[in-house]
């Protein structure tokens, strides 16, 4: 019989000979199983697609934490006397409490570290990052919260350098730093000028080695070296590197709505309230000597 004769009398097939389609679901224990895997890894795929559709700011509102990456220093954040304290922290917490959530602070080894906790997501926002041509590359930035200059600083007895040309002796920075990137773009004008970088010390460490002769020069934003020159005297200021350079926070590029409220809450703040947090951690440094 050809198909389309079959197919005229299918209707007079027994109900054994009728074709069926889907075949009949078995059910039984196995079949629930697969079911019910099968169900669980839809769900999975639909909730994973969909919470990459939240947006930052309310998966950070939903967890109730704000992770902030920074680094342990006497300008962003150490424990004191009386807990946690330091401009960023300070500034972040308020930030947080705008957004109703905790604080929880992630504290680096040094600035390319902040970068990469945030660029992966770790951390919702990088906080006491300077503004640098290659750091805008890699995160975008709110507007700046304060500003700094990068110092030239060696150790009082040696010559007074007026210029890169009169350095004697090494130069060390840490890797990543601003710093680091400063010279490098220095060096396409000054194609004399060497130095070493590190990842063994940061700022402060690198100070105290030239405080105490183990290193020649190293560079250093001028709080930190207003803050350093009170526990070590000896250290001298030879010459600013460039013009003040603007610190801010740092967010990882793409969903905006974290940087956004951020940015409102940046330019919202009292000048006079920011005065104050600021002359709270940096006041005192106008007392340091010359």
């Amino acid at each position: 019989m050809n198909p389309d004769m079959l197919l005229s009398h299918w209707w007079r097939l027994p109900p054994s000979m009728t074709p069926r389609w889907p075949p009949p679901l078995r059910w039984n224990r196995t079949t629930a199983l697969r079911v019910a895997l099968a169900g669980g890894l839809v769900l999975y795929a639909v909730l994973s697609t969909c919470s990459l559709r939240i947006p930052l700011l309310e998966r950070v509102q939903a967890l109730q934490v704000l992770r902030v990456a920074t680094l342990n220093s006497p300008t962003t954040y150490y424990e004191g006397v009386a807990g946690p304290t330091g401009f960023e922290y300070d500034l972040t917490r308020n930030f947080a409490h705008d957004l109703g959530v905790e604080i929880e602070i992630l504290v680096a080894d040094g600035p390319s570290e902040v970068l990469n906790l945030v660029r992966s997501g770790r951390a919702h926002l990088g906080a006491g990052l300077g503004i640098t041509p290659d750091r805008e590359k890699q995160v975008r930035f709110t507007p700046p919260l304060r500003s700094t200059e990068l110092q030239l600083v060696y150790r009082a007895g040696r010559p007074k350098p007026k210029s890169f040309d009169e350095l004697e002796g090494t130069l060390v920075v840490q890797t990543g730093s601003a710093e680091a990137e400063a010279l490098k773009a220095l060096a396409r004008t000054h194609p004399q000028l060497h130095w070493s970088e590190t990842e063994q010390f940061g700022a402060e460490q690198l100070l105290f080695r030239v405080a105490n002769e183990e290193a020649d020069y190293t560079i250093a934003s001028s709080d930190v070296v207003a803050i350093n020159r009170r526990y070590q005297p000896q250290l001298r200021v030879a010459f600013a590197l460039t013009d003040p350079q603007n610190i801010a926070w740092a967010f990882a590029p793409g969903d905006d709505s974290l940087l956004d409220t951020a940015i409102h809450f940046v330019d919202r703040l009292d000048p006079g309230q920011l005065a104050a947090v600021h002359d709270r951690h940096f006041g005192y440094l106008t007392q340091v000597g010359p």
